[in-house]
């Protein structure tokens, strides 16, 4: 009676409401399933949770009206919707049902296994701090939403972030499940992000009330009638917005987009949750943690074992030897950290197709494919394909990657298909839906809830079959071909996502030597801006169209970016004497400051190649001096003698990279992730550094300083784990930072000085494992 006690009456009166509305709740649910069955208390949960108070007829104490406001009640609730609960847990359960690839008979419930994940909340209240916890991804999560429902939790989003296949969206239709189990309070409402078509930010709100109304018949354009959290809005698949292929400025769509999210969870009786790749929150995560983050973790030995026992339980007929240490047997158990590697590798058991050697998530998808050529999908169903059904998929990614759309009518598909390859293939094989119905594809729900649309089952599919598709274009340059602008005109304007670059990396440290110096010379001609803006001219007055110079300035940055990958590959695989030169810092400066005057055009390029500077390799005495790189990631890079007088560098993340005799004086560098680097003889005279960021996160840890000048340096944030200074110099250096503290540091007796004057905290603790950045 305490819950229902806030509306105010007395014992007796209540009890008669209680009466009522519990009666008016059988008859709903007979209304919208009558052969369901529930207990009272799941029946009093749902409808204090679905019905407004006004939708009742008001109930006096004496005991006669009862049965008359129960035949009231009934009459006014008979003819309503379903209840927002019932239409919830039947989308759950649907979802829960499917399967990733079309035509396996495996649920997602019936392998389904637990993350872990990691757990950053700010605290709420007058002592607010940075919350650590480890463990469980359901525990954790229902812990933030119960510190939400009590008021320990600010009205903030909670960001559910994780890398590529790694099971965001199954994990969320999970936990819906789970919360409509354990609380009969809060229901659950699950909005696929990619189902709000067509939306701009400012009109985010508007399609997503709708979708709420129309999906849950649940108003949020109406005030709440309450103080109590109702609802918990699961929005999956943030980056999956086709906001997200516009070419405006990404970080500022994110905070558009974002900010009408937050603006849902203002509401006192709704919490949300966003779930995305980490790459776009990462400017929020540099300027502070103002939402909790939930990260889930890939799989460890155990999850994968258990994955694997569930599948083989579905299976009935699987051998026991498909397990962790089978996968690991065959070199795999690096690569089988996701639930959609996990899910290919099981495939490909079944029918023989694994061999045992070593293999990365580029072989795996790889090796899907040749599965899929070769009638792997469907069972006893399979039907004929194509001889080049491989470079059909790939043109159905590339066409979808190059529409910004993350799915196509199916009639516009096959139109693009017929305009490439005809009514029939070479083999007779018609071209129509019947190339789009492999596991790979799936239908999807157009506006009018008709399945009109085809999209990848998998996100990572499409992106995979992008690579490769790339990877076939300049297939002709890998075996020494002249380069040809006619044929790279093709990938022109392409911003290709991190995971896109990820598929080409492995693909390129796969390539044979003499393959990668001829893309290496080859891709020299189209790594300077100056020359393609002359070249792409020219095309555009034969071809009468007109010439975009981010299109031109996406293209030479994906060469540069390529050059860096294919440089990096060759240092490991052939002498010094036959290493061609390195990219140029020319070229680096150059594409800066050209994308850089694209303004809001150039964003997304500029963004480009600052997320992909990773393995950079530049010749000794690279002049790098004034440029500006906001939020560049370095990792694995190395210089030497480079000049960064003046560099401007906010937002950077360094990781498990060496600097030597560079000169950083009068340098601005604010790092987000400072992780594992090196530098050794580097001048940072008169330099601003602010290298910060909560203790507990690890993530500015195990750096070394040695022989380095911090000559009226200024430390405005300083914040280190496991760190090392030694024979550096500090005369007129000072810290002015908020809470500045140097854990577990290793200090020589001049650094120990210097921090112990500069009144900064050196303290001890018990030393752990340091994991590295969250990944992007």
């Amino acid at each position: 009676m305490v819950l229902l006690a806030r509306d105010g009456g007395d014992a007796r009166d209540l009890y008669f409401q209680l009466y009522a509305r519990a009666s008016a709740q059988i008859a709903l649910r007979r209304h919208a399933h009558a052969a369901a069955s529930h207990d009272a208390g799941d029946l009093l949960a749902d409808y204090y949770t679905d019905v407004a108070h006004r939708e009742l007829p008001s109930v006096r104490k004496e005991p006669g009206l009862a049965i008359e406001s129960v035949r009231h009640a009934i009459n006014l609730l008979a003819r309503e919707r379903p209840p927002a609960r019932a239409l919830a847990e039947e989308k759950i359960v649907t979802a829960l049902r499917r399967h990733l690839f079309r035509e396996q008979r495996i649920t997602t419930a019936a392998i389904f296994v637990e993350p872990l994940g990691d757990l950053w909340s700010p605290a709420h209240g007058p002592q607010a701090s940075l919350r650590f916890q480890s463990g469980d991804a359901t525990s954790l999560l229902l812990h933030w939403m119960n510190d939400r429902h009590e008021g320990r939790a600010a009205r903030e989003p909670l960001l559910l972030l994780g890398t590529f296949g790694v099971g965001k969206s199954t994990f969320l239709t999970a936990f819906a499940h789970s919360l409509l189990t354990l609380s009969p309070w809060i229901t659950p409402l699950l909005v696929p992000l990619r189902d709000l078509v067509g939306v701009a930010d400012e009109s985010l709100r508007a399609e997503l009330e709708r979708y709420l109304r129309d999906e849950y018949h649940v108003d949020f354009s109406q005030p709440p009638t309450g103080n109590s959290l109702r609802y918990v809005v699961l929005c999956d698949g943030f980056d999956e917005l086709n906001l997200y292929y516009s070419r405006r400025d990404v970080q500022d769509w994110v905070s558009g987009a974002f900010g009408v999210l937050r603006s849902l969870a203002q509401r006192p009786d709704v919490a949300v949750v966003v779930s995305s790749r980490p790459i776009l929150f990462m400017e929020q995560r540099r300027k502070g943690l103002a939402q909790p983050i939930l990260t889930l973790s890939e799989f460890d030995e155990q999850r994968i074992d258990l994955w694997c026992a569930n599948y083989r339980r579905a299976r009935l007929h699987l051998s026991a030897e498909f397990n962790y240490g089978f996968l690991r047997e065959r070199q795999l158990d690096e690569v089988a950290r996701t639930p959609i590697v996990l899910y290919m590798l099981a495939l490909l058991y079944e029918d023989g197709w694994l061999e045992s050697k070593r293999y990365t998530k580029t072989d795996v998808f790889r090796t899907f494919v040749d599965w899929t050529e070769a009638g792997g999908y469907g069972g006893e169903h399979k039907h004929r394909l194509p001889a080049n059904y491989r470079e059909i998929l790939q043109d159905i990614a590339w066409f979808l990657f190059r529409s910004g759309e993350e799915r196509l009518e199916v009639s516009t598909l096959v139109e693009h298909l017929r305009a490439k390859y005809g009514t029939v293939t070479r083999e007779q094989i018609g071209i129509g839906t019947n190339l789009l119905v492999a596991h790979m594809l799936q239908p999807a729900g157009g506006a009018s809830g008709e399945e009109t649309l085809i999209e990848f089952s998998h996100q990572s599919l499409r992106e995979y079959l992008v690579a490769e598709r790339l990877w076939r274009l300049v297939e002709p340059q890998r075996h020494g071909a002249p380069w040809s602008y006619e044929a790279w005109d093709d990938a022109a304007g392409a911003t290709f996502t991190r995971a896109e670059i990820a598929f080409l990396d492995e693909m390129i440290q796969a390539t044979p030597e003499q393959e990668a110096l001829h893309l290496y010379e080859r891709l020299g001609h189209l790594d300077q801006i100056a020359a393609n803006v002359s070249a792409y001219a020219a095309l555009s007055r034969r071809d009468g169209r007109l010439l975009e110079l981010w299109d031109v300035a996406a293209s030479t940055v994906l060469a540069y970016i390529l050059r860096i990958r294919i440089f990096r590959h060759l240092l490991g695989s052939i002498p010094k004497r036959r290493l061609p030169s390195p990219p140029t810092d020319l070229s680096l400066r150059t594409l800066l400051d050209f994308t850089s005057a694209l303004a809001q055009h150039g964003s997304p390029v500029r963004r480009l190649l600052t997320d992909n500077l990773n393995g950079l390799r530049l010749a000794p005495g690279a002049v790098m001096s004034n440029v500006e790189m906001p939020d560049a990631e370095m990792r694995d890079v190395v210089f030497k003698d480079a000049d960064f007088k003046h560099a401007i560098l906010p937002g950077i993340v360094l990781q498990s990279s060496t600097f030597t005799s560079c000169d950083f004086s009068h340098a601005s560098i604010a790092a987000q992730f400072f992780f594992r680097n090196r530098f050794v003889s580097c001048d940072f005279t008169r330099a601003e550094i602010h290298i910060e960021n909560e203790i507990e996160l690890g993530t500015t840890a195990l750096n070394t300083f040695s022989g380095c000048n911090f000559t009226k340096a200024l430390f405005t944030g300083l914040v280190l784990r496991d760190s090392t200074f030694n024979d550096c110099t500090w005369d007129g250096a000072t810290v002015d930072a908020e809470d500045p503290i140097l854990q577990n540091a290793t200090l020589d007796a001049a650094a120990r000085r210097f921090f112990r004057s500069q009144k900064v905290p050196l303290r001890s603790a018990p030393s752990r494992r340091m994991k590295p950045p969250l990944p992007r």
